[in-house]
C-alpha cells in the first residue's frame, strides 16, 4: 500500500526542487535479505510523491549482476506496476558512477546542479567533487525524513552553485 503524498507535502517544502532524483539499488532503495529483495518501507511512496511532482527518477548501480537488478526492479511493484516503470534513466553496470552520471546527464540533458544521488557507499561521494552532483549518504535505506534532509541539503548546494556561477560570470566580464 502506498503512502498519500499529501502527508508528507513538508518535505519537499516551498523552494526549488531537483529536476532528476537518481538512487542506487542494493541497500539504498531495497535490502537484500537471503534470496529474499524487498523495498525499504518508504521508497515506493517516496518514488511516487517524486513522480507525482514532475521529478525525473534515476537508478545508478554498480553490479555486475545486471539482468537481476532490472528483473527486481520488474517484479517489485509502485503504484500497482512494476517499478521500472517509475525510471526515466537506469545506469545499471559495472564501473564508475562518474561514467554513470555522465550517461545520465547526456540522456536527460539535465545539468549535473540540478541533479540529488542517493547511495549506501560514501566513496561515491566523488559524483559531487568531481561533478557536482549532490550526494546524500544512505545508512538504512531511504526514508521520507532522508529524502527531507537531502532535498534541504540539496538546496543550499544550489546557493552555493548559483553564488559561484555568478562571481565566474563577474570574473569572466573583468
Amino acid at each position: 500500500m502506498t503512502t498519500s503524498t499529501s502527508s508528507h507535502d513538508d518535505v519537499f517544502g516551498d523552494g526549488p526542487l531537483p529536476k532528476i532524483v537518481v538512487f542506487d539499488l542494493d541497500y539504498t532503495l531495497w535490502l537484500v535479505s537471503g534470496e529474499r529483495i524487498s523495498f525499504f518501507k518508504d521508497v515506493p511512496s517516496i518514488i511516487s510523491a517524486l513522480k507525482a511532482r514532475g521529478i525525473k527518477i534515476g537508478a545508478a548501480s554498480r553490479t555486475d549482476a545486471v539482468q537481476t537488478a532490472k528483473k527486481m526492479l520488474s517484479l517489485l511493484h509502485i503504484d500497482d506496476k512494476p517499478a521500472i516503470e517509475s525510471f526515466d534513466v537506469l545506469q545499471i553496470y559495472p564501473g564508475s558512477k562518474v561514467t554513470h552520471f555522465s550517461y545520465i546527464k547526456e540522456d536527460t540533458k539535465i545539468p549535473y546542479h540540478e541533479m540529488i544521488f542517493f547511495d549506501d557507499e560514501s566513496r561515491n561521494k566523488e559524483v559531487e567533487h568531481e561533478l557536482g552532483v549532490k550526494f546524500v549518504y544512505v545508512s538504512q535505506g531511504v526514508n521520507w525524513q532522508l529524502l527531507k534532509s537531502g532535498i534541504e541539503e540539496w538546496r543550499v548546494h544550489q546557493q552555493e552553485y548559483a553564488s559561484g556561477a555568478k562571481k565566474a560570470r563577474r570574473a569572466a566580464r573583468l
